[in-house]
């Protein structure tokens, strides 16, 4: 459940309130209440929260270029749109290099990945690496 914070409460003074609660917790009760975020993250059934974002991607697969836009990024994949033609030309497992701008610091990043799944309306994208910096707040 997503509840709006209010005026008060900034996502900086939430985590830096969480820091300072878990920093004074001895290291079983930190195990126990990672197992326990750990717990409820899978039964998300997302290993990283994502969001939306909408963006240009250039990217290219089995050295064709191609061009899409970012639907929602997380810190380990993206799902691109793209047109039905882009999707018969590719499979899921194939490699993909992506650029794109960060979407925190609008830095312009190349990140590589394999298709991980195709749908109607585009591809997801699991990266190679998790794409660090990247602040998605939980749902």
């Amino acid at each position: 459940m997503n509840t709006p914070l209010n005026s008060e409460e900034t996502l900086s003074s939430i985590t830096a309130k969480l820091f300072d609660i878990i920093l004074k917790m001895p290291v079983d009760q930190r195990r126990k209440l990672l197992a326990a975020l750990e717990k409820q993250q899978k039964s998300l059934g997302r290993k990283y929260n994502r969001r939306e974002y909408l963006m240009s991607v250039e990217y290219s697969v089995d050295e064709d270029l191609y061009n899409g836009f970012i639907k929602d990024i997380s810190s380990g994949g993206v799902f691109i749109e793209c047109p039905q033609e882009t999707l018969k030309k590719i499979s899921a497992g194939d490699i993909i290099t992506l650029t794109f701008e960060h979407p925190n610091n609008k830095v312009h990043i190349k990140m590589t990945g394999e298709i991980a799944r195709i749908v109607k309306t585009g591809f997801g994208v699991s990266f190679d690496k998790i794409l660090h910096d990247l602040v998605v707040p939980s749902k």
